[in-house]
This record gives C-alpha cells, structure tokens and sequence, in this order.
C-alpha cells in the first residue's frame, strides 16, 4: 500500500497543470514523415490509448471530467474547413463554434472529447 501511494504521488506530478496541456505525451508527434518508420502510427495508437487511460484515471482521482477513449481528426483551429463547419481542434480538445465563443464537445458519458488535426 505504501508503495502504490508513493508511485502514485509521483505520478501526479505529471499531470496536465493547463487547459492547453490536454495531451501530455504529444502522441501526434508520431508520423512516418516525422520519424521516418512505418511503425509510427502503430506506436501513436498505443500512445494515444495509454495517454486516454491515464488521463481519465487521474480524472477521476481529481474529480474533474475525464477525456475520451477515442480520438477524433477535427480540423485546426483558424483553418477554412473548421470556420466553415464551426468544428475545431483546440489543443488537443473538440470544440463546437457559438455565436459568442467555443463550447467543449462531451460525448454521451460526458467524457470531453479528444482530436487531433486533419
């Protein structure tokens, strides 16, 4: 027991301290053309997962609202298609366009949802 509380108070120094840190690992740095192997989009699906995993544990340790599982391609933020659509990917989280800011997409357990760029 006092070995899980310890790695668990380690572990909780690396959590997300701002709304812009919504993906820790940067799992989306994990391309072919950027790493140059075939194996990079494998290895960022794993990433994304585990990355989702501990993301929703230290949620719920915290009491805050947990990401998605899945991650959605959304268009950029400022891009042409996400001004058209009013769909964006602000830092790693879904947002929906309103006439007086952004809104946060939730799926239906109200889990925020994850994205990266198209």
């Amino acid at each position: 027991m006092k070995l899980l509380s310890s790695l668990l108070c380690c572990s909780l120094v690396a959590l997300p301290a701002h709304a812009q840190d919504t993906t820790p690992y940067n799992c989306e740095r994990l391309t072919i053309a950027k790493t140059g192997s075939w194996a990079a989009p494998i290895i960022r699906d794993l990433c994304e997962k585990q990355e989702a995993r501990n993301g929703q544990t230290f949620a719920k340790i915290l009491g805050k609202p947990r990401p998605s599982l899945s991650v959605y391609e959304l268009p950029a933020y400022g891009s042409t298609e996400a001004k058209r659509t009013g769909l964006a990917c602000i830092g790693g989280t879904a947002m929906h366009r309103l006439t007086n800011g952004w809104e946060q997409l939730r799926d239906r357990q109200y889990n925020w949802l994850r994205c990266r760029d198209l």
